[in-house]
């Protein structure tokens, strides 16, 4: 496996344009911090003027789920992932799994994200998460379905627990705050950063 790095590789560059120039369409539709944020419908049609044709929209709650699932239904063009981000490890119930199984076979469904690991804020709840995280991780494996992964100052934790599971060949790590080291261990285990 071979870790590129942005710069070497002209994908990056290309890449990047692509994201500067989402970003300011995100940018241009702001109409208050407070109130409605963007102008959903004028950012899918600005991406896809871009050439961007697909949208991927992560839920990280349990009302998120539900956002991104409606809006996956009103835009072809969007598909969704359904997680439980550590963030909410010590308020969700059984029950907010329950829904994201309900709907695995949803058509838009490509991956359980954004899951993880984040103790940045806080250890306190350090069991919770990773309770909570091998959770959806063996919910991702019991349907076949990629993961998404958040992981801040808790690298060390999150490689063990992929490992355990021999599960990076279906992971992408989109939050990494660690060191090209650690970031060649989990592209070892099959990971994409």
């Amino acid at each position: 496996p071979q870790l590129l790095l942005a710069g070497e590789s002209s994908f990056f560059s290309e890449a990047t344009d692509y994201i500067l120039k989402i970003l300011n369409i995100f940018e241009q539709n702001i109409s208050s911090l407070e109130t409605e944020l963007i102008n959903l419908t004028q950012v899918v049609e600005d991406s896809k003027n871009l050439g961007v044709d697909i949208i991927i929209n992560s839920g990280y709650d349990n009302a998120s789920n539900n956002e991104v699932i409606k809006l996956s239904e009103e835009y072809n063009n969007i598909y969704i992932t359904l997680g439980i981000h550590p963030e909410f490890a010590d308020n969700y119930h059984d029950s907010n799994l329950h829904f994201i199984e309900k709907q695995i076979n949803n058509e838009k469904l490509v991956a359980i994200g954004e899951i993880g690991l984040d103790y940045y804020y806080t250890k306190d709840n350090k069991e919770r998460q990773m309770d909570l995280f091998c959770k959806q991780v063996e919910l991702a494996i019991k349907n076949n379905k990629p993961i998404v992964v958040h992981s801040r100052d808790a690298i060390s934790d999150t490689y063990d627990i992929i490992k355990k599971y021999n599960y990076g060949n279906k992971t992408l790590i989109h939050c990494f705050s660690s060191s090209l080291e650690m970031a060649n261990c989990f592209v070892k285990l099959g990971c994409k950063l």
